[in-house]
């Protein structure tokens, strides 16, 4: 046997190997913390901060109280144009992955590697939603961000993209 496909045949093996203890230590993650994890229906329940109205007698607004004036909408509503946009700038591999998106966060790695300092981003849409959500913080123990990880894996299983992006 020659050495080339000998050679290849070990690093076949041990790819293999690799992946099949990776699938293995994050499935057992994820049914060890899917207990914990808040149920997908919680970003159904929406509540938006709105402003304290003041109608006069005849039901005419007289003033708006409050910092946040906000109107939900749906997805159909916003111009194809603003989400491609938005899609673009925030998450141009939005359709093409499940939440995590590998090659983005590769390549803000060794952006950072190579030149010491944040270049760009490398969360997704999904990873922004479910950090928001879940109310974690940069400087959170593993457990916690393990948990918010494995619960966007499950709000991207659970929706279809677009019902995601109109939860936003």
């Amino acid at each position: 046997m020659s050495h080339l496909l000998r050679t290849s045949r070990v690093f076949a093996w041990f790819f293999l190997t690799g992946l099949s203890v990776a699938i293995i230590i994050s499935s057992s993650l994820y049914l060890y913390l899917r207990p914990n994890l808040p149920p997908v229906e919680q970003l159904l329940d929406v509540r938006l901060q709105t402003p304290l109205r003041v109608y006069s007698k005849d039901n005419r607004l007289i003033a708006e109280f409050g910092e946040k004036r906000r109107a939900p909408i749906t997805i159909e509503q916003i111009p194809t144009i603003q989400l491609q946009a938005f899609l673009a700038a925030e998450d141009a591999r939005f359709y093409e992955h499940l939440g995590v998106d590998i090659k983005g966060l590769t390549r803000a790695a060794v952006e950072l590697i190579t030149t010491g300092e944040i270049q760009s981003g490398g969360s997704t849409i999904t990873m922004q939603v479910a950090k928001k959500i879940t109310f974690c913080h940069a400087t959170e123990p593993s457990y916690e961000s393990s948990t918010r990880y494995c619960w966007l894996f499950r709000l991207n299983v659970n929706w279809i993209k677009t019902g995601f992006l109109s939860s936003i």
